[in-house]
């Protein structure tokens, strides 16, 4: 009488056990993926709400400055002179379509800048006496118009007192 040869193979146990194995890794990676879209969800930033935040902060930044040359054949570009201060201090407000579209301010001839507004579609420059027309229509579809003019810069006074020692009569 011959022993049955062991054939090779997975056993039930096996097969159930590697079943169990795929199903628990594949309800981890759908619980992370709906979380990851909710995660996107919250983080998605209406498109009123970035515009508004880039008109405030054009207007923080160029708060004491006055338009004073854009040219109609770099329609993306402005240049804004500084009026409160002596030293002349020129800041661009430019359009760039790279990345996407943005619009940031650029220093003088420094090369640096700080982004205003990302995911613009299309956007649209043009002088307005001593304003600038700003004509955009964001990645969402969302069209916006500004009629920009900087506001002059607010000058704090900062009051100081002076408390009076025990040993001073009045």
């Amino acid at each position: 009488m011959r022993l049955p040869r062991k054939k090779s193979g997975f056993l039930l146990i096996e097969h159930l056990i590697a079943l169990v194995i795929i199903s628990i890794s594949l309800v981890a990676f759908m619980g992370l993926s709906t979380a990851f879209l909710k995660i996107k969800d919250r983080l998605n930033v209406p498109d009123d709400v970035k515009w508004h935040v880039a008109v405030q902060q054009m207007n923080f930044n160029y708060a004491g400055y006055r338009l004073t040359s854009f040219n109609g054949y770099d329609p993306y570009t402005a240049h804004f002179e500084n009026m409160t201060s002596e030293k002349t201090e020129v800041i661009t407000l430019v359009s760039s379509w790279k990345d996407g579209g943005k619009i940031y301010k650029g220093a003088g001839g420094s090369g640096g800048h700080q982004p205003f507004l990302y995911g613009i579609r299309s956007i649209s420059m043009k002088r307005n006496g001593s304003r600038l027309l700003i004509s955009s229509t964001l990645n969402q579809g969302s069209t916006f118009r500004l009629n920009f003019a900087p506001k002059n810069r607010a000058i704090y006074v900062k009051v100081k007192e002076v408390k009076k020692k025990k040993d001073d009569k009045p």
